[in-house]
């Protein structure tokens, strides 16, 4: 499990990805850098405590392939939405 690089999330970060171009607030680099953020918070104790309480109890973090595919994902989306 720990190579997934393509899961039931990437179309989610996908579609963050196309809706943030879609804003117009974000150049390219500045989303990539936002989305860093949020990935990094994602995998924070806090972060993973609010995944768990809103729903995904198994949740654990991701692991760093699996952070490398939501990355790609949302930028692809991004460029998509542009």
């Amino acid at each position: 499990m720990g190579l997934v690089f393509f899961d039931g999330w990437s179309i989610t970060h996908f579609l963050w990805g196309y809706a943030a171009a879609k804003t117009q607030l974000f150049t390219p680099i500045t989303f990539l850098l936002a989305h860093t953020i949020f990935e990094i918070w994602e995998n924070t104790p806090e972060g993973i405590q609010w995944f768990q309480d809103y729903g995904f109890p198994r949740y654990k973090g991701d692991t760093l392939n699996n952070t490398l595919g939501d990355t790609f994902f949302a930028m692809l989306g991004f460029f998509s939405g542009r």
